[in-house]
């Protein structure tokens, strides 16, 4: 019974990445626009955020820091590919890198919808 008691002081699952949100910017495709949010309570580090498009073709952007209860904007044209060209096609799949942990996101009509 303790165990349950000091159970309701800790997280219920510190390795989760629930406190990150990607979002259409406006909730609109169109825009070309994305909104990293980071609903947290503290600021987070090194994220690596990774577009595949509908060839299938990679598109990555890292975010050195993103502040507790912010978020930042990017423009699709922002993400590169190993040979350093911007985004091209539509979205297929977003996944967020941090610390060894991902998170991925799926086009769901007018916004991103969590799959993982």
């Amino acid at each position: 019974m303790l165990a349950n008691f000091f159970g309701l002081f800790r997280s219920k699952n510190k390795d989760d990445l629930t406190f990150l949100e990607v979002f259409y910017f406006q909730h609109d495709p169109s825009t070309n626009k994305l909104l990293v949010c980071n609903n947290g309570m503290r600021s987070t580090n090194e994220i690596r955020l990774v577009v595949k498009n509908d060839q299938l073709m990679l598109f990555t952007k890292n975010l050195d820091k993103l502040e507790a209860r912010s978020s930042n904007l990017l423009a699709l044209a922002d993400l590169l590919d190993n040979l350093q060209r911007p985004f091209s096609g539509t979205i297929k799949e977003i996944t967020l890198y941090h610390k060894g942990r991902k998170a991925v996101f799926v086009p769901d009509v007018y916004n991103l919808k969590r799959i993982k």
